[in-house]
């Protein structure tokens, strides 16, 4: 009956002390009346301490299983994580890590579409977090942009009808 929000940060900012940027978060999304869903490392759940009633943190599990549940998706701008909510149509709040660089350039890619927003300042600040996840839940535009994003990529050739291309091309290169 409330939106549910799904946020993960991947495994190395939690393991390079990112955890009471989860913990604060863990504190104040709920404020937003929704459910959230936390995507953690096993042993990082207990590190986030006591859990507000609306705050479900599930350890480590395969986010395409959960991501159909959700109505937006909040983390770190990971290849697998930004694939699996393109994949699943969902809007994205986008926190990429400076610890990995190409985070940020897939980031700007996906908000230049309209299917997320993406916090560029760090530390995190929760208050913005907050801010961001509203508008994203507010606003049908970033929804249908996620729809539509996903329907760009399923129309792409899967890797097996590339295959034959490829060989193809690296073929007429080795005689040239």
């Amino acid at each position: 009956t409330r939106p549910r929000v799904l946020l993960t940060l991947g495994t190395i900012a939690p393991a390079a002390g990112g955890t009471a940027v989860l913990r604060s978060l863990v504190n104040t999304l709920p404020q937003l009346g929704l459910e959230l869903l936390v995507a953690v490392a096993d042993d990082v759940v207990p590190q986030l301490g006591s859990l507000p009633d609306a705050v479900l943190a599930a350890g480590f599990l395969p986010l395409a299983s959960v991501i159909p549940t959700c109505d937006l998706m909040v983390h770190h701008c990971g290849g697998g994580s930004t694939m699996a909510a393109i994949l699943a149509g969902l809007p994205q709040l986008l926190v990429p890590q400076p610890i990995v660089a190409e985070q940020y350039d897939s980031a700007r890619r996906v908000t230049a579409f309209g299917a997320a927003r993406q916090l560029e300042t760090q530390p995190i600040d929760p208050a913005a977090v907050v801010e961001n996840c509203a508008a994203l839940l507010d606003d049908e535009s970033y929804r249908a942009r996620a729809r539509e994003l996903r329907a760009e990529v399923a129309a792409m050739p899967s890797p097996v009808e590339l295959v034959p291309l490829i060989e193809k091309t690296a073929a007429a290169g080795s005689r040239v």
